[in-house]
């Protein structure tokens, strides 16, 4: 132990600690030495200035062989250094091949992370670009099926305030059609508010235990003279024992008169045949409107219930509509607490679009046997308006 004194001035004082080499190497060195960890198949030892082993496994530290590593343990230790050789070059190459599959597997699992975050962001974007698409043909759309019906009855009014009519018999029509397409344009106004009220969470359902065959049989009275119109034999058919359900009628009236609708335009041709079944399905009951067009492709018969969603073929674009029917037949059978999906038809061969409702609490079996009511042909416009929804997807 020194101690250098400090100045007079000198709030400080050196203290210096002394040690011999041999308790250096046992106090610090030695333990140090024992406590370092080298990579699998090598030895590290410290050797003094003649390269005699001083810490480590002097046995192994013999091991001739190029040093790995060497390093000089600085003036703290003079002529002290510390070198790694290769013990076991099996064991060394063993462990070099797993450290770089290990960071290999790192590699590859922030490369496949990177791949997936870019693919997420990609469709996310792709959404939002297919999503404005749609809205903009919504509004597209659905200002046209606004222009056309006041455009008619605009015409029609000129005529009529123009006395250009013949006879009684041209009176009386000019003012059928104007009613229709008040009709039309009401309905499309209804249409449009019911899913906006939807799409704000403000649904307007009133669930009371009712009978789901009298709302379809309801639905199909309300679109006969739209069958008729269209040349298109409508069908009823309601099966025994359909138990009661929780429902509002006139909501479910217009989900059944919205894939009326659907079934008539998309048939794609005069004569179509559309089947309305009514049966007890899995603890409640289910409607299903069957048609005998060419259906709904397997890829969209879940993109056909997302809002604004047209399909791509041709028949579709052709179509009337702007892309909320289905949509709102959606959100008003969720409502319910029901489930409503489209499928190939397996009696006509056309879209089958299948709504089931839960059974209420009090349901007893139907008291109705197998009904059926069938609409006249009609040769007239398919064309003709009438209440209910419009087909926004594609058929195949």
């Amino acid at each position: 132990l020194v101690v250098v004194p400090a100045p007079a001035a000198a709030p400080w004082t050196a203290i210096a600690f002394l040690a011999d080499r041999t308790s250096l190497l046992d106090a610090a060195v030695r333990p140090a030495a024992a406590r370092a960890e080298s990579p699998p198949g090598t030895v590290m030892t410290v050797r003094d200035e003649s390269g005699a082993v001083v810490a480590g496994d002097a046995a192994l530290g013999d091991i001739a062989g190029r040093p790995l590593a060497t390093m000089e343990l600085g003036r703290s230790f003079p002529g002290l250094r510390a070198t790694v050789v290769v013990a076991d070059p099996e064991a060394l190459a063993a462990g070099t091949r797993s450290s770089r599959r290990y960071w290999l597997f790192v590699l590859a699992g922030a490369a496949l992370a990177v791949a997936a975050a870019s693919v997420l962001a990609v469709r996310a974007v792709l959404r939002e670009v297919r999503l404005a698409r749609m809205k903009s043909d919504f509004v597209s759309n659905l200002s046209h099926e606004l222009r056309t019906p006041l455009t008619s009855m605009r015409m029609f009014v000129e005529t009529l305030q123009e006395g250009r009519v013949r006879d009684e018999a041209e009176r009386k029509e000019c003012i059928d059609v104007i009613a229709h397409e008040t009709d039309r344009l009401s309905s499309l106004v209804d249409r449009v508010l019911t899913f906006a009220s939807f799409a704000k969470g403000r649904a307007p359902i009133d669930l009371a235990p009712g009978d789901l065959a009298d709302a379809a049989r309801r639905a199909a009275a309300l679109f006969r003279k739209r069958a008729e119109s269209a040349g298109a034999t409508l069908e009823v058919r309601v099966q025994g024992g359909v138990p009661e359900v929780r429902l509002d009628r006139d909501a479910v009236v217009q989900v059944i008169l919205n894939l009326l609708d659907n079934a008539v335009k998309h048939a794609g041709h005069d004569g179509a045949k559309i089947r309305v079944t009514v049966a007890a399905s899995e603890g409640g009951a289910a409607v299903s409107v069957d048609d005998d067009g060419p259906g709904v492709p397997e890829r969209e018969r879940e993109l056909v219930f997302e809002e604004f969603y047209r399909g791509d073929d041709t028949l579709s674009r052709r179509t009337q509509g702007a892309g909320i029917g289905l949509a709102l037949c959606r959100r008003i059978v969720l409502a319910h607490g029901g489930t409503v999906r489209a499928e190939r038809s397996a009696g006509l061969g056309g879209a089958s679009f299948r709504v089931w409702l839960p059974a209420s609490a009090r349901s007893a079996p139907g008291r109705d046997a197998t009904a059926r009511d069938t609409t006249s042909r009609d040769t007239t416009s398919r064309d003709a308006p009438a209440r209910g929804g419009d087909r926004a997807e594609a058929t195949s």
